[in-house]
């Protein structure tokens, strides 16, 4: 997960002593820099190997010919701009993760807020239309984590979600047997819940003919407010999924590859060539495996943000964040009211939802819900101003004709 760090409190002895979050696990944990020291350490030991002459005397079993520094310093430059654009790559990748991220959390809490204005009268519509697209972003989430054997979701994963109360396990088995991209689905659902209240008479309880078209058309403006949220936020979810399809290209990758191992095998005959002393020439080379092969798995890390790296996004803080903007705005004691906040005399309800917050995961007790409110008539008293203006309107436009003529 993301390292918390404050550059200028860290000072340089702090983070020269620091090692989590650092590529040196990166690094260490490859195969390939073992390798490399051992193959230099065995070059090393072939030179040192000594052998008597015939006149008695030792000499070097092993004549290796020397190579000169400059054809090595050349293939180091190319490698050096090859691994900083590939690096520059990769964080610009990250930072589009990162801000379609962003983008979800804000769409989400948008959406949470015009659910908490439009429907101010009914708890329960409130968080059907909340919890779905909350699932939505849930699942989104868990199809990118690496931890899990990528896009499938594990079964905890899915227990996670229903423990949180935000599917039923009807909807569950949906989702599993449904064939597309599954974030979009709890979507769909959202928008329907979110039309089907919008076409229910809030005094009455009844729905409108579906097939009224006056209906439907006085729900017009707020439903295309949900649905242009709805897209935006299925957008944010296609952008990462499709960025993530879409590596930087393999054939840069293979060349960026060929050319660190050459470097580094260049270097490690350039410094055994050297005659230097084999304890001097090991610790350099160790650092240098240290810092090329560092900075291309950082590289590397950086163009998948999703799983368990240092420098992999924290889903589960991401997710938990979410849900708690969510229940703080339906429990929210004010209502708009003829433009007018007013508070509400009835408390909000004392089994607050609560988390649990670590590395791999949050737990909630999902709220029993808000207070009843009789705030119906809110949506009567925006219809009246509504009709009222028009009238007004109609009367200026034929007062206005009736001039011209």
């Amino acid at each position: 997960m993301t390292i918390a760090y404050d550059a200028q409190e860290m000072g340089t002895i702090k983070t020269l002593m620091s090692v989590r979050g650092t590529m040196l696990p990166l690094v260490f944990l490859q195969p390939t820099f073992w390798v490399l020291i051992f193959v230099h350490n065995a070059m090393l030991g072939l030179r040192c190997t000594l052998e008597r002459s015939p006149d008695g005397e030792l000499v070097a079993a092993f004549n290796i010919p020397k190579m000169d520094w400059r054809a090595v310093s050349a293939v180091t430059s190319l490698l050096t701009f090859f691994i900083v654009f590939y690096g520059s790559q990769s964080y610009g990748r990250m930072q589009k993760f990162f801000g379609h991220c962003v983008g979800l959390g804000g769409t989400c809490m948008n959406w949470v807020a015009l659910v908490k204005i439009t429907f101010p009268a009914d708890k329960d519509q409130q968080w059907n239309a909340t919890r779905l697209i909350l699932a939505s972003m849930h699942i989104q989430y868990y199809t990118l984590n690496e931890s899990e054997g990528g896009a499938a979701i594990s079964e905890q994963e899915w227990h996670y979600i229903t423990e949180r109360n935000l599917l039923t396990k009807d909807e569950i088995a949906l989702l599993k047997d449904y064939k597309g991209y599954k974030p979009f689905l709890p979507l769909i659902w959202a928008m329907a819940e979110v039309e089907a209240a919008l076409l229910t008479d809030p005094e009455t309880g009844t729905t409108v003919d579906a097939k009224d078209l006056n209906a439907r058309f006085s729900v017009s403006d707020l439903l295309s407010n949900f649905r242009e949220l709805a897209f935006t936020f299925r957008g944010h979810c296609g952008q990462i999924t499709n960025w993530l399809n879409q590596p930087v290209p393999f054939p840069y990758f293979h060349v960026l590859t060929a050319l660190l191992i050459l470097d580094l095998l260049l270097i490690s005959y350039a410094f055994v060539t050297m005659m230097f002393h084999a304890a001097i020439t090991s610790c350099i080379y160790f650092v240098i495996c240290t810092i090329f092969l560092g900075l291309k798995e950082v590289a590397v890390a950086m163009s998948n943000p999703f799983g368990d790296d240092a420098i992999d996004f924290d889903l589960e803080k991401m997710l938990a964040g979410a849900f708690k903007n969510s229940v703080a705005i339906l429990k929210d004691q004010h209502i708009v009211a003829g433009g007018q906040l007013h508070g509400l005399t009835n408390p909000v309800t004392s089994k607050e939802a609560r988390f649990t917050i670590d590395a791999s995961k949050y737990e909630e007790r999902a709220p029993s819900f808000f207070p009843k409110t009789s705030s119906a008539k809110m949506r009567t008293s925006k219809m009246e101003m509504r009709n009222s203006k028009m009238s007004s309107d109609n009367v200026t436009l034929n007062v206005a004709q009736t001039d011209n003529v």
